[in-house]
């Protein structure tokens, strides 16, 4: 993940949540999901669309 930083200020804010709701959080698959949710944010903010890209699914709905 993408130190705090190297974020832009107001995206600074939000990382932080969202990196404080992932120790925070006990269940494990909840846990997961804020993680994939922080890896989206991070790739974003960088600009990286093939990582992006990357999470998707072959075949929306």
């Amino acid at each position: 993940m993408t130190a705090a930083t190297d974020l832009h200020p107001d995206a600074r804010a939000s990382w932080r949540l969202l990196a404080k709701r992932i120790t925070q959080e006990q269940d494990p698959r909840r846990r997961a999901h804020i993680e994939v949710v922080a890896r989206h944010v991070e790739e974003e903010v960088r600009g990286d669309l093939d990582a992006l890209m990357a999470m998707l699914v072959p075949e929306p709905r």
